[in-house]
């Protein structure tokens, strides 16, 4: 791990988190750790580079203005809740994440694209919970669990569930 860096929950000081419009990652960062960009209000867009593999809990929780990420085409992991409350994100591609953590893009109200990852095997408890205009979603072959109140307050018109699916928790699209 020489050379490679973890931003950590003391990376952006509490004075400077509601002026902050635009962040790019070094390519020397490999995770964004927990509560690393937490409620930095004003951040409008984000470069995450193809070094990092893992966007830890709550790291990116109520950037309200977000609307863009760029390149998580090489996160493996998204923790809890890491963009819960990211009102303007608009849509998110994590193709190759094998693991999507509970209520990780919960109140993502304006999110109305997903590329799921076609190598994960659940969906957990509340990860797309109240994405108001998420309207479609596809769900990867490779997915057997919907997790409990996955999809719980979405906008969703069209769902194609594949027959992988074993298990579909309670309110997983309650109030769709």
């Amino acid at each position: 791990m020489q050379g490679k860096a973890i931003v950590k929950n003391e990376t952006v000081p509490d004075v400077i988190k509601d002026y902050v419009t635009h962040i790019d990652v070094p390519n020397s960062v490999i995770s964004i750790g927990n509560r690393a960009f937490y409620s930095c209000r004003s951040l409008t867009s984000i470069n995450i580079p193809s070094s990092v593999t893992c966007i830890e809990n709550w790291a990116l929780f109520n950037c309200t203005n977000l609307v863009s990420i760029n390149a998580l085409d090489s996160v493996l992991s998204v923790g809890d809740d890491a963009f819960a409350c990211c009102e303007h994100l608009e849509s998110i591609s994590i193709p190759q994440a094998v693991h999507l953590g509970g209520y990780a893009f919960t109140n993502c109200r304006s999110l109305k694209d997903i590329v799921m990852p076609t190598s994960i095997a659940c969906i957990n408890n509340g990860t797309f919970r109240m994405c108001v205009n998420l309207t479609g979603i596809v769900i990867p072959d490779s997915v057997h669990d919907i997790g409990e109140a996955a999809f719980y307050e979405c906008g969703l018109k069209s769902i194609v569930v594949p027959p992988s699916v074993k298990y579909i928790r309670p309110s997983a699209f309650e109030m769709c």
